[in-house]
């Protein structure tokens, strides 16, 4: 009996030896080639990330944004914007197409978007303001504390409608403090 538990004491020891010495080749650190770390664009305090045409900062496209591209190349002419700092500027985004420069490029970008590039409208968002129980509210100067829903929906304008695949939308309000999301 002293035999047979000897032998499969050393069968298993070998066993676990030999898993273990395989593990150790498996999990020791191997040299890979060096890697260089790519740099990627920063940050351009002069583009408006989430309309980039709108480069007075309303949150609305319109003529006054090409204007404020035209009246600054009238009087700096085009330019690098690098030397500059967003106080020069006060809210206005001036680089549209984000090259870092001022340029008469800027104001056609806008003016391209204002003339719909040939395609125009693609969709029309509506709104509407609706109490709890989903009745239309008449106004949307609601008093503090009101509770209420803001429904939003998306059309699809062309001509051969296929629907909106994806839409997005920003709700822009004076009082943070004042808008809390109640979920349900």
């Amino acid at each position: 009996m002293k035999r047979r538990n000897s032998r499969s004491k050393s069968s298993v020891s070998s066993k676990s030896d030999a898993k273990k010495s395989l593990l150790r080749r498996f999990l020791r650190a191997e040299s890979l080639e060096r890697r260089d770390l790519m740099a990627i664009d920063g940050f351009n305090p002069f583009h408006n990330y989430d309309l980039p045409v709108d480069s007075n900062g309303d949150a609305n496209v319109s003529a006054m944004d090409a204007l404020v591209i035209i009246n600054a190349l009238n009087s700096q002419g085009a330019k690098s914007l690098s030397g500059d700092t967003p106080g020069d500027w006060g809210s206005r985004l001036p680089d549209v197409n984000r090259d870092g420069y001022l340029s008469p490029m800027d104001a056609l970008g806008i003016i391209n978007y204002l003339n719909g590039e040939g395609q125009g409208e693609l969709a029309q968002f509506t709104f509407q303001t609706t109490d709890m129980l989903g009745n239309p509210l008449s106004s949307n100067n609601l008093p503090v504390n009101t509770r209420f829903r803001l429904i939003s929906s998306v059309q699809d304008l062309r001509p051969d409608p296929l629907g909106v695949y994806s839409a997005a939308l920003n709700v822009v309000y004076a009082n943070p403090t004042h808008v809390r999301l109640v979920v349900g």
